[in-house]
C-alpha cells in the first residue's frame, strides 16, 4: 500500500489479532513453498549445542542428571529466548522478524517431503535407504525393520512431528505471541533431541519431555478433533479416549488413535529403542497397514492444514470486518 508516503504495517489500523492472522497467513505459505535446506537451518546449530552439551554435564547419579537436564533446559530455552528478544528489539519492523523466526520453526513441508522419500524408496525395494531416511523423522532403531515396520514407523511418527513442529507453534502464536511460541518449539525441540525414549537420556531428559507433552497437548486435541469432524464424526469418541488411556502418552494415544481410525489401519505394537524392546497396545482397527496408506496419511494432513487456513482466514475476515465498522 502507498500513499506517496511509505507507511509501516503497524501503523495500519487493524487489531493485534489481524496483524498476527496476516503474520499466520504468510508463514503457512512460505512453509508450503519455500524451505531452507536443512544443512543450513538454525536448527542444525541448535542441535548440535543441545547434543554437545548433554555429552558435557549428563553423568554421575541420577539425582544430579535431573539437575543437569534442568540447568541445561534453563539455560538453552534462556539463549533462544534472549536472542529472539534482541533481534526484535533493535529491528525496525519487529512484525516482519516475528513473521521469519515463526517461519524458521516451522517444518512440515520438509517432514511431508521425508515421508514421501520414504514411500518411494520403499516401493522401489530400497529398503536401507528408507530405514536411513526414516531414522531422521522417528527415535526408534530403524536397522532392522521389515517393509511393514517402516510404513506403520512412518505413519506413526508423521502426525506427532507435525503436531510439535507446525500446528503447536502455529496454533501458541496465534493466541499468545512469538515468545511463547518461540518457548514451546525449544521445548519440544529438546524433547526431541534429549528423548528419555534412548537410554543416555532416560533421566537427563525427563523434564524437556513433560513440559513439552504439556504444551503439546492443546494442539494435539484440536488436530484430532479436526480429524474426527472430517473424517469419522459418526464414530463414538469413546474407543479413541479408552485406546488413549492404554498408550503411554494420552495425547499422542488420542491422536493416533482417530488418525489410524481414518486411515483404517492397526497402529501400535514392538518397537525398539537403544536395542530394547518395548511392546506397546494395539491402535486403531485391525487392518495392517500397506505402502498406499502413506499416501493417504499426506492428503489428510493437507486437508487438515487446508481447514486450519480457512477458518484463519475466516477469523481474519471477521476481524477486520469488526475493526472497520467500529
Amino acid at each position: 500500500m502507498f500513499t506517496g508516503d511509505y507507511i509501516a504495517i503497524e501503523q495500519l489500523a487493524l487489531s493485534d489479532f489481524s496483524l498476527r492472522a496476516i503474520q499466520l497467513l504468510l508463514v503457512i505459505i512460505l512453509d508450503r513453498y519455500l524451505t531452507i535446506p536443512n544443512q543450513f537451518h538454525p536448527s542444525v546449530f541448535f542441535k548440535y549445542l543441545a547434543y554437545q552439551l548433554a555429552n558435557k554435564v549428563n553423568k554421575r547419579s541420577i539425582s544430579q542428571q535431573k539437575i543437569a537436564g534442568l540447568c541445561s533446559w534453563l539455560l538453552l530455552t534462556g539463549l533462544v529466548l534472549t536472542a529472539s528478544w534482541i533481534v526484535l528489539f533493535f529491528s525496525l519492523s519487529s512484525w516482519f522478524f516475528e513473521l521469519v523466526i515463526l517461519w524458521l520453526m516451522l517444518s512440515s513441508r520438509s517432514l511431508l517431503s521425508q515421508a514421501q522419500l520414504i514411500k518411494k524408496n520403499l516401493g522401489l525395494g530400497h529398503k536401507n535407504l528408507a530405514r536411513e531416511q526414516l531414522s531422521h523423522i522417528c527415535l526408534r532403531d530403524t536397522a532392522q525393520l521389515s517393509s511393514l515396520g517402516i510404513i506403520k514407523a512412518t505413519l506413526e511418527a508423521l502426525p506427532q512431528r507435525l503436531i510439535s513442529s507446525y500446528f503447536s507453534p502455529l496454533l501458541v502464536f496465534g493466541c499468545f505471541g512469538i515468545y511463547p511460541a518461540v518457548f514451546t518449539v525449544v521445548c519440544s525441540s529438546l524433547a526431541q533431541q534429549w528423548s528419555p525414549k534412548r537410554k543416555q537420556f532416560e533421566h537427563f531428559g525427563r523434564l524437556s519431555m513433560a513440559i513439552s507433552s504439556l504444551l503439546s497437548l492443546p494442539a494435539k486435541y484440536l488436530f484430532s478433533l479436526t480429524l474426527w469432524l472430517l473424517f469419522t464424526k459418526k464414530i463414538s469418541l469413546k474407543t479413541p479416549r479408552q485406546q488413549a488411556k492404554e498408550w503411554h502418552n494420552w495425547g499422542s494415544g488420542f491422536v493416533l488413535s482417530i488418525y489410524s481410525n481414518v486411515l483404517n489401519i492397526e497402529l501400535g505394537g514392538a518397537v525398539i529403542y537403544d536395542s530394547i524392546k518395548i511392546r506397546r497396545p494395539s491402535i486403531g482397527t485391525s487392518q495392517p497397514a500397506s505402502i498406499e496408506k502413506i499416501d493417504d496419511s499426506l492428503l489428510v494432513i493437507r486437508k487438515v492444514q487446508t481447514l486450519w487456513t480457512a477458518i484463519l482466514i475466516l477469523a481474519l475476515v471477521t476481524s477486520i470486518t469488526l475493526t472497520t465498522l467500529t
